[in-house]
């Protein structure tokens, strides 16, 4: 929930006098983030190109394309593993749909920014509409470009051409 354990304990401490919460003890869960020892998919004669996107349909689109254009592609439909697959397989561009349910797009690609393995990636933010906030967000977020919704072949195209050297 990335929120302050100590808020969220406060604010429940009340309910929990009063009897209208119980608490269980359970058994510690495991790592969210441990990483699985896979091996990457990344291979020097073609560039890995990931779609983050909880819509199948839309994962096809882009596999079709990327794979016509002779590249590999990595498809992430759950956001609890958009983080360790990319950092297991390290692609070289990443597209990222911005409105994904459970998750907060922006904040993901502070996270792939910020970390050492993938901060010089490129990562394109899929939009369904244009607004003025995108080029903000961009900043902040540190995504290197977005795209409107309907996507085109030909978009889809022109940004790796653009983005990957």
């Amino acid at each position: 929930m990335e929120q302050d354990v100590l808020r969220l304990t406060s604010s429940l401490a009340l309910y929990i006098q009063l009897g209208l919460i119980n608490l269980k003890e359970i058994k510690d869960l495991p790592q969210p983030l441990t990483v699985p020892q896979e091996k990457s998919l990344a291979h020097d004669e073609n560039k890995l190109i990931a779609c983050v996107d909880d819509n199948p349909r839309m994962c096809q689109l882009m596999k079709d394309i990327i794979a016509e254009a002779g590249h590999q592609f990595l498809g992430i439909n759950d956001s609890s593993k958009i983080i360790p697959l990319c950092f297991i397989h390290q692609p070289n561009l990443i597209f990222i749909d911005l409105e994904m349910l459970g998750i907060d797009s922006w904040k993901v690609c502070r996270k792939l920014r910020n970390s050492k393995a993938l901060q010089q990636r490129p990562i394109i933010v899929l939009v369904g509409q244009k607004g003025v906030w995108e080029p903000l967000h961009n900043k902040i977020s540190g995504s290197s470009a977005f795209i409107s919704k309907p996507l085109s072949k030909e978009d889809i195209l022109d940004t790796i051409l653009q983005h990957l050297p």
